[in-house]
């Protein structure tokens, strides 16, 4: 009896807690982060990461002139600049959320709701053998108006950085798109989605966005890529759509210029380089 007491008090605990995450995020119309990942979960993705990254290594000569990407050499190609910001939540845990690396391999760029508690956040990448790495990092520049946030990792450079796509013209409403991130939890997982607008608006600050189909984002995907087939990143994921479930991007324009702003140096897109 008394066990089973103390496993419904933890339910509603926990259930009390994620109501706070939600409602904290109302404002931008979706959520942060995942739930805390459950035990044994972070061994299991990290295996996997590890995989994803050694191959990825040997391939990084071919994914990077091809113009379309299967699934899986997508997840190769943006596991490597996809980072963890690991954030403190109302109950006293920590969850991660997501980031993209930039300028010349010490900055990340993610959501500034994602660090408006925490200035001095946890960031997380893949070694060069597949071994998760945490850094330290520290807020330098924030556009709340337009959720967006911009970390100096302390001590590391050269990690590698995000192929930056110049607007979002490469796709259009019906296009396959990618995330990758920790949605619910997991780590570095890719999932996957299409297009409905990309000129769309949304939130109660009406900030430009890209609409994506209900069940691709989740609470952990926010300030992680959204990538086209080619594996170029088209915005930064922030939040779901409340109302409808949709995925709510921020368009790569307003990336691009929140960068330059900041005076990161920006890396010439695949299109570019090709």
């Amino acid at each position: 009896m008394k066990e089973k007491q103390t496993r419904i008090l933890y339910s509603l605990t926990v259930l009390f807690s994620l109501t706070l995450l939600f409602l904290s995020q109302a404002l931008f119309s979706g959520t942060t982060s995942a739930p805390k990942a459950e035990p044994g979960l972070a061994a299991t993705a990290q295996s996997l990461a590890a995989l994803a990254h050694n191959q990825f290594g040997s391939d990084a000569a071919r994914l990077e002139n091809q113009s379309e990407l299967s699934r899986e050499d997508v997840l190769k190609w943006a596991s490597a600049f996809t980072v963890e910001v690991w954030i403190n939540l109302q109950d006293g845990t920590e969850a991660p959320a997501n980031g993209i690396i930039v300028g010349h391999g010490d900055y990340v760029i993610t959501n500034s709701h994602v660090v408006r508690n925490n200035p001095h956040p946890k960031v997380r990448s893949l070694g060069e053998t597949g071994v998760v790495k945490e850094y330290s990092g520290h807020v330098v520049a924030e556009r709340p108006a337009k959720d967006l946030a911009l970390i100096a990792l302390e001590g590391v450079s050269g990690l590698p950085t995000a192929p930056l796509a110049t607007s979002t013209k490469s796709v259009g409403p019906g296009d396959q798109v990618y995330m990758v991130g920790s949605p619910r939890g997991s780590h570095w997982k890719l999932t996957e989605s299409e297009v409905l607008r990309t000129d769309s608006t949304c939130g109660i600050l009406r900030l430009l966005c890209i609409r994506s189909a209900a069940g691709a984002l989740a609470p952990g995907n926010s300030g992680g890529p959204l990538l086209n087939k080619g594996g170029e990143v088209i915005g930064i994921n922030r939040a779901i759509q409340i109302s409808t479930g949709e995925g709510v991007s921020i368009p790569i324009e307003e990336v691009l210029k929140f960068l330059s702003d900041s005076g990161i140096p920006l890396p010439r897109s695949k299109q570019q380089e090709l």
